[in-house]
């Protein structure tokens, strides 16, 4: 691993120049999904970062993922779980849109349900907590290792 000193950046660019081919490929889209991207679906009273083990854009993630199970599925739901590397964005105070929450979560995600036993939350259990946490929302536990809690 390289020293954080080390470590410098060049900003080459701040922009590039627009390409009208591309330009004329998107357009058509921006059209159509201008108006539901900029409707706005909740507000942010805090800034909503990552951290480890937890933090507060993937308690709001998957707290969202653990709501949309509920109302997806007749079974009980009891927990939602994603990794901090698919949030692709922090989320400041204010309207949240439509929009940034394709610039939050870009991908094509699905989500999954999935029946666990006992001994497999455990063993999920302690594969977050050699991982030093993840965001999950309807379980918590403790990570203990020497001389340190989290």
């Amino acid at each position: 691993m390289v020293p954080e000193a080390e470590i410098g950046f060049t900003v080459i660019a701040d922009s590039l120049p627009g390409d009208p081919s591309l330009e004329a490929l998107v357009s058509p889209f921006r059209a159509q999904m201008g108006e539901e991207i900029r409707q706005v679906i909740g507000q942010a009273l805090v800034p909503l970062s990552e951290a480890v083990p937890e933090g507060t854009l993937g308690n709001f993630a998957t707290d969202a993922m653990l709501w949309a199970a509920r109302q997806a599925i007749s079974e009980p739901i009891q927990m939602a779980m994603t990794n901090n590397g698919g949030l692709r964005v922090p989320i400041a105070p204010g309207p949240i849109t439509v929009g940034l929450l394709f610039e939050l979560m870009p991908f094509e995600n699905m989500l999954s349900v999935l029946v666990l036993s006992g001994s497999q939350v455990q063993t999920f259990a302690d594969e977050l907590a050699v991982r030093r946490g993840q965001p999950i929302a309807g379980f918590s536990f403790r990570i203990e290792t020497e001389g340190e809690t989290r």
